[in-house]
């Protein structure tokens, strides 16, 4: 779906988070501005401080598993389409 992409965040306590995260944050700044393999292990270390790690997810894992979640609460799947960025509906 391109370069640029976007994602709706409802949530208020996660757009408020969010605000907070990213006030003192210049326009062109990154929020990640290290490797996905560094993430990839913060993640991962995050996981098992949580006790977690038996779960076995991967940053990939959140988008489908709350595409689930919202399924399971009645979401409409054109909808779940639309916010998860998928091009098809199979997905």
């Amino acid at each position: 779906m391109g370069k640029h992409q976007f994602a709706l965040i409802k949530d208020p306590a996660c757009v408020s988070y969010i605000g907070w995260f990213v006030r003192d944050l210049a326009r062109t700044s990154l929020l990640w501005p290290h490797s996905e393999q560094l993430f990839r292990r913060m993640f991962s270390l995050t996981q098992h401080a949580m006790g977690a790690s038996c779960l076995k997810l991967t940053p990939g894992s959140l988008r489908a598993g709350g595409a689930t979640a919202r399924y399971q609460q009645d979401c409409e799947v054109g909808r779940l389409r639309f916010e998860g960025r998928w091009a098809s509906e199979r997905s």
